[in-house]
């Protein structure tokens, strides 16, 4: 970056040390250190805030109470541990860079500004907050958990976040590829943002921005789960849905209904001497109960029933929800989209659903093969 190099130092320091050996200089209550390069280190038991300028950190591990600023400064493979306090990062390469907040810290904040061609850096957050600005670069990976995060003026930068957030906000970036994960407790706020390539889940900016006009979603991957459940229960497919279970139902009520039937009419016969429960004609064919092969039939037929019952029971509740919807909707409210505490059982039923569907295909044209080579008596 166009810095010269006055020294060049290794091992560990301590405040001491970084006084004594890096010529690091006590600028008001904390030290600053420039112009020097520092390779395979850990810094740890410092005790004052830590200013970096000019300086080149590669395999370093620096462990801290206080702040640390690092300004027109060159990171490789370095790792920061903070308990609270500020990280700043300003004009900086940036190339594996780790960020890690201790657990139960009550009051951190991280800020990256005008950092050009960031390449791999990890934060994972724990109350903290995050402000991106002027940024650009790939392999941002943000996790945990912040009270706010902000991206300002990025135009081309590749996030994969997945954490938890009180507020979000971003003015004036495009997000390229990348994945948008968040769970957002309070609130979004976009203006003139854009996505590229990126998997963007909907729940989010539904249920949390109010003002999506100068968002871009055009060209991104969007999963609406919602939306999913909405199109895959409701509408024609509910009556799909409501045929297909009456198509499975329909056999055991008349299968029923005649055995029962046939039993009334036999009983007091001979023939009503040699009789086997109901549940065994249907779930076993009234064969043997030691056969492996006739508890394999009561297992598909298990899960059929399993099968078409939990789908019945999903397309009730998503209609029902949806009705709701457009109530609310019909009512005036923006925010009328069901919340993720709701959908979360539907969408893990869901996902049992079709991990079943092969094992419910196959089985349905088993049943159909086995009533095709039934013999029939043909009448002239």
């Amino acid at each position: 970056m166009g810095f010269v190099v006055k020294k060049e130092l290794s091992g560990t320091f301590d405040s001491a040390r970084l006084i004594a050996e890096a010529g690091a200089r006590d600028v008001g209550g904390g030290l600053e250190v420039a112009d020097i390069v520092v390779t395979d280190a850990h810094m740890e038991g410092l005790s004052h805030a830590i200013k970096f300028s000019g300086t080149h950190l590669h395999d370093v591990t620096v462990a801290l109470t206080q702040h640390i600023t690092l300004e027109d400064c060159t990171l490789e493979n370095v790792r920061i541990r903070i308990n609270e306090g500020t990280i700043t990062i300003a004009r900086s390469a940036i190339d594996d860079v780790r960020i890690d907040i201790h657990e139960g810290c009550q009051n951190s904040n991280i800020r990256l500004n005008a950092c050009e061609g960031i390449r791999d850096i990890q934060i994972a957050g724990e109350g903290t907050e995050l402000h991106v600005s002027n940024c650009t670069g790939t392999g941002i990976v943000l996790t945990g958990s912040f009270t706010h995060m902000s991206f300002q003026h990025c135009p081309d930068i590749e996030v994969d976040l997945d954490a938890v957030i009180k507020l979000w906000s971003a003015t004036d970036s495009t997000f390229v590829d990348g994945r948008w994960w968040p769970t957002i407790s309070r609130q979004a706020q976009f203006q003139k943002t854009a996505f590229r390539g990126t998997t963007v889940r909907m729940s989010p900016i539904m249920n949390r921005c109010d003002d999506r006009h100068s968002l871009d979603l055009q060209d991104a991957v969007v999963v609406d789960q919602w939306a999913k459940l909405r199109d895959n229960y409701t509408g024609p497919r509910l009556f799909i849905v409501l045929l297909l279970t009456l198509a499975f139902f329909a056999p055991y009520v008349t299968k029923s209904f005649f055995y029962l039937v046939t039993a009334r009419l036999l009983e007091g016969t001979s023939v009503h001497d040699s009789t086997v429960p109901l549940a065994q004609v249907l779930f076993f064919r009234g064969h043997d109960l030691a056969s492996v092969w006739n508890w394999a039939y009561f297992v598909f037929a298990l899960v059929l029933l399993y099968y078409n019952v939990a789908r019945l029971g999903i397309t009730f509740r998503v209609a029902k929800l949806r009705e709701r919807e457009e109530h609310l909707l019909s009512c005036g409210f923006q925010k009328a989209r069901p919340s993720d505490d709701k959908l979360s059982r539907l969408l893990f039923l869901d996902g049992i659903q079709r991990a079943l569907f092969p094992f419910v295909a196959f089985t349905a044209l088993a049943r159909v093969a086995e009533m095709l080579v039934v013999p029939v008596i043909v009448f002239p």
